[in-house]
């Protein structure tokens, strides 16, 4: 994985640790996974400032903390966060962990989740490709406090290891109908 992924300083400074690329571009397979904040725009109008820096600050503690041995924080993006890692199962059970995490968190909102495995473009700290693109808008698709997967994460995960439910095809922005799954929990 360190050939890939590796561990590399946060650039803004919060003690997380975020996707390092080699000088080179990669394609590799990854796991990504895109976590949000579930109602934040609406919290957002609602507290003050200082108050909404509480929450934002609880999240990227809370996403460190749980992510930390499990999944390579490649940014954080406004109220969520983007990670990876080279096995959906590690993906899921990041996901979950980082769930759960939030839950015991009293200043955060629910947290839900989208997973996507495929072909990723690994380019200077970040990862491109359709791949981001649907864990992006799977999100969307997960209940708070839930994980939801593409076919493809699910089809790559031990089947074993979790509990699922089909999800209905949906319509995602710019990306078509896809089918999903939610994770219902660990065996």
């Amino acid at each position: 994985m360190s050939a890939i992924i590796g561990a590399g300083p946060d650039p803004a400074g919060r003690g997380m640790t975020v996707l390092a690329a080699p000088s080179a571009t990669t394609i590799t397979e990854l796991a990504v996974g895109f976590a949000d904040v579930c109602g934040f725009t609406t919290l957002s109008r609602f507290v003050d400032l200082p108050h909404l820096e509480l929450v934002v600050q609880s999240f990227e503690d809370v996403s460190a903390g749980a992510l930390a041995d499990r999944a390579e924080i490649v940014k954080p993006v406004g109220d969520g966060v983007l990670f990876a890692m080279p096995s959906p199962d590690d993906a899921v059970a990041a996901a979950l962990r980082l769930l759960a995490a939030a839950r015991e968190c009293t200043l955060l909102p629910p947290l839900r989740v989208g997973l996507a495995f495929g072909s990723v473009l690994v380019r200077r700290h970040d990862c491109f490709g359709p791949v981001v693109n649907l864990a992006s808008r799977l999100v969307a698709a997960a209940p708070p406090g839930a994980v939801v997967v593409s076919d493809a994460a699910h089809d790559e995960a031990r089947e074993q290891w979790w509990s699922w439910r089909r999800l209905p095809r949906r319509e995602l922005k710019g990306i078509g109908s896809v089918a999903a799954w939610e994770v219902t929990g660990a065996l």
